[in-house]
């Protein structure tokens, strides 16, 4: 009887962890191929002051056969897969980022997800496309 609730814990441990994306640092992600990059000269901007931004999707089963195209206010900039991210270089100032995911059976009941982005001068900005039980897929500001 022991060994039977100890396989049902490890199986409900293993499903619950499935359902919950887990977060890439920028080396681990891979950059995203240019024929996703829906903006490349809006978004690609070299000039004093620039801010990197990278924006990436978490790994992890949720959500894996989807891509989000991904908004800069309101505007689709590119398309990301699991794992990848897109970089880009921004003037400081404050910035809507959105994310949706594509398809007709992934974006059943998800819509738009939207945040706020404080670019500020000299300081490097990270953000993620995750998922997790309570709140479905999100973008978030990350430290990874």
């Amino acid at each position: 009887m022991k060994k039977r609730a100890f396989i049902l814990s490890v199986i409900s441990i293993s499903l619950l962890s499935g359902c919950v994306s887990q977060p890439l640092t920028n080396a681990e992600s891979i950059p995203v191929e240019e024929s996703k990059i829906l903006a490349p000269m809006s978004i690609r901007q070299d000039f004093l002051n620039a801010v990197k931004t990278v924006v990436k999707r978490d790994s992890g089963f949720r959500g894996s056969a989807c891509d989000f195209t991904v908004y800069l206010d309101g505007k689709p900039i590119v398309k990301l897969s699991p794992k990848e991210k897109f970089e880009m270089f921004l003037k400081p100032d404050i910035y809507i980022l959105g994310a949706q995911p594509e398809g007709n059976l992934c974006a059943l009941g998800v819509g738009l997800t939207e945040v706020e982005a404080n670019l500020t001068n000299g300081k490097a900005a990270n953000y993620r496309i995750g998922y997790d039980e309570s709140s479905g897929f999100q973008v978030y500001k990350t430290a990874f």
